[in-house]
């Protein structure tokens, strides 16, 4: 399938189109966020595990695999990830900005 490049970093996109043909490779993806190089690299038909941690980026995450139809190629973890096992707290931080 033909995929407009996202906007993702030229790295990324250099990596994917290596991966492109290759039956094996997996794209793992930490700290997913939203989706866009998971969705990327899955369009191309390259498995992706997608790590990311909050909630309201699973629910957009979830949402691109069913538009997108990749539900086969893709598995979603709602974890962080580091070098050391253990848990770590997140906290949402909310600006506003005021209009004077």
């Amino acid at each position: 399938k033909s995929f407009r490049k996202a906007d993702i970093s030229g790295t990324v996109q250099e990596l994917l189109e290596k991966l492109k043909g290759d039956k094996h490779g997996i794209f793992v993806d930490v700290g997913a966020n939203v989706g866009m190089a998971t969705f990327a690299a899955a369009v191309m038909g390259i498995k992706v595990l997608a790590f990311e941690p909050v909630f309201e980026n699973l629910q957009r995450i979830c949402e691109g695999i069913y538009f997108n139809r990749v539900g086969g190629l893709v598995e979603v973890f709602e974890a962080a990830t580091s070098d050391r096992s253990g848990n770590i707290t997140f906290h949402k931080v909310v600006l506003y900005t005021m209009m004077v």
